[in-house]
């Protein structure tokens, strides 16, 4: 069985003409745009790999971007990915209210992919994550749609347009709330094994979703990927990984140019899934924003940009400060509440066990 770097290998001599755009190649295009493409603009993708890889040391990479510089050095060298034009990279963090990044691939022909950026290291980015769950819309979210109206604006070309993670979810609201004019030129919208919207806003706007469209991909043991989802029709995919790592594009088995399918979910997924929407759902949104404004707080007094931050010292200062300041941070109903919530999931997880 194989996965993304072996659909490369093996398609590498293929242009688009001769073998069209697939759901592996989303896969391939939302993961490279973790990649900072700042210097780059209107580049062509294997010259963007050689700039960028001579000009990145090992110690700058962790696991998950040593596999997104192989997989930019293995698509910069095939004939498939190379000529791609890489064009309006944006990048834009805001402290602790939001983090965004997009960037445009010109595929062959008058055909583009939008890619969305998901969670990176940023603070910034982490708190958008939580404030997704009672936040609508947050930042990030206007910012997409607003980069695909500004794409729209002065490209007649039609477009792919996904994300991996958060950056799905991008795609997705960009999707939702884009004039008809602009979603006419959507040629297909992916969000790979990315959360939805806050539920009362899920059944509000699932009538603008068309499954023929639209495209949820989700390994066999997702988690973030059926977060606040309602009635969404999902392409599950088998995984060389377990449990969360299965969130992990580059454990996905493919087979030939196509993703490895299974029929359903498994039974810890959907465990999981149970528990944590029973659990949401016993929260009101009031209360949630709580949990945002106890996030901000830390990121502000503890002077934190990036994950990489958070070292042990400051770990236990932030423990040492929450407790200091228990009653001011994070009320006592709150915490009562939350408990009330989380017993209620675990009830209802064993209903659906028994």
């Amino acid at each position: 069985m194989s996965d993304i770097f072996g659909y490369i290998e093996k398609y590498k001599s293929c242009t688009f003409d001769i073998e069209e755009f697939n759901d592996i190649d989303n896969l391939v295009l939302s993961r490279l745009a973790y990649i900072d493409f700042n210097n780059c603009t209107d580049a062509l993708l294997k010259d963007a790999a050689k700039i960028i890889l001579n000009n990145v040391s090992e110690k700058q990479k962790n696991k998950m971007q040593r596999c997104t510089y192989r997989l930019l050095e293995m698509a910069g060298k095939s004939l498939r990915y190379g000529n791609i034009i890489i064009s309006d990279f944006t990048n834009e963090t805001d402290d602790s209210k939001y983090s965004f990044s997009a960037v445009t691939f010109k595929l062959s022909g008058k055909t583009s992919y939008i890619a969305f950026r998901g969670t990176d290291d940023s603070m910034a980015s982490i708190y958008e994550d939580v404030a997704m769950s009672n936040e609508f819309p947050i930042l990030s979210q206007t910012k997409a749609l607003d980069y695909i109206k500004d794409y729209c604006s002065h490209n007649s070309d039609r477009f792919y347009i996904g994300g991996y993670s958060k950056g799905g979810n991008l795609a997705l609201f960009s999707y939702v709330f884009a004039n008809e004019t602009i979603r006419d030129k959507m040629i297909k919208v992916y969000n790979n094994d990315g959360p939805g919207f806050p539920k009362e806003y899920s059944v509000l706007y699932s009538d603008r979703i068309s499954f023929d469209k639209v495209k949820f991909i989700a390994p066999k043991d997702s988690i973030v990927g059926r977060l606040m989802f309602f009635n969404a029709q999902y392409t599950i995919v088998e995984s060389k990984a377990h449990l969360i790592k299965q969130h992990n594009v580059f454990t996905w088995k493919t087979e030939n140019n196509k993703l490895k399918n299974t029929s359903d979910f498994s039974l810890t997924s959907d465990i999981l899934d149970n528990f944590i929407s029973s659990s949401l759902n016993s929260i009101d949104s009031d209360e949630l924003s709580v949990v945002n404004f106890y996030m901000n707080n830390i990121i502000d007094k503890f002077n934190l940009s990036h994950k990489q931050d958070i070292d042990t010292n400051v770990f236990f200062k932030i423990v040492r400060f929450t407790l200091k300041n228990k009653e001011t941070l994070i009320p006592r109903k709150l915490l009562t509440d939350l408990s009330k919530a989380i017993a209620k999931g675990f009830v209802s997880t064993l209903h659906q066990l028994v």
